[in-house]
């Protein structure tokens, strides 16, 4: 293998409400048997 293994890297969007659905859609990847990743990166904007 030239690159070595797959790595994933998830990326969530800041806001209360679209972090709760996206720690919903990430307990059902998980569920459904998808490998967790490797890092989490938040992202949050200052208004």
């Amino acid at each position: 293998m030239i690159f070595g293994p797959t790595r994933r890297t998830w990326v969530l969007g800041g806001g209360g409400a679209r972090g709760a659905a996206q720690v919903g859609v990430l307990q059902g990847l998980m569920e459904a048997g998808l490998e967790p990743p490797v890092a989490v990166v938040g992202v949050a904007s200052a208004r």
